[in-house]
């Protein structure tokens, strides 16, 4: 059986995955070495910064534990989505925004005791951000930059 890799640049992340239950069990902490890598990429490295369709592809099941589809959240339809896990090379403004979440994902995994409370809190309604709920924020900057503050209110010791 051949490896699978998740790529970014020319780091590589051995991702086999072959039950879902080995994703629930296994992905969070390969999530966690792929946001150290791609939270560390600076802006002005994303054009020359390889990431293959295939490491959104795994990036979006390794999410799916947390109730983050990448279709609603990232700036992108389902067809452009299925287009881009065909790709090489990921748009450049995709590649912006996915850094941009995951850097939310990892301050939210740090903040939270586990995933199922990053889950819970995720989807609950959050009075800091006007009773809303801080999956309904991430598919805009504002919004990301929103539910940012509230973790970070959290980690201060104020209820975000």
């Amino acid at each position: 059986m051949a490896s699978t890799l998740v790529v970014i640049g020319d780091q590589q992340i051995p991702a086999d995955i072959t039950s879902p239950s080995q994703i629930a069990e296994h992905s969070i902490s390969r999530l966690q070495m792929v946001m150290d890598l791609m939270t560390d990429l600076p802006s002005y490295d994303l054009n020359e910064t390889t990431i293959p369709g295939s490491t959104l592809k795994w990036i979006g099941e390794a999410l799916s534990p947390l109730g983050i589809s990448l279709v609603s959240v990232l700036p992108v339809s389902t067809a452009s989505l299925y287009r881009q896990y065909k790709k090489e090379d990921i748009d450049t403004s995709l590649k912006d925004h996915l850094i941009s979440l995951l850097r939310i994902v990892k301050q939210g995994l740090h903040t939270w005791e586990n995933e199922r409370q990053l889950h819970e809190w995720l989807y609950a309604r959050v009075e800091n951000l006007g009773n809303r709920r801080p999956i309904d924020l991430l598919h805009l900057e504002t919004g990301r930059r929103e539910v940012e503050q509230a973790l970070d209110r959290i980690e201060d010791g104020l209820y975000g």
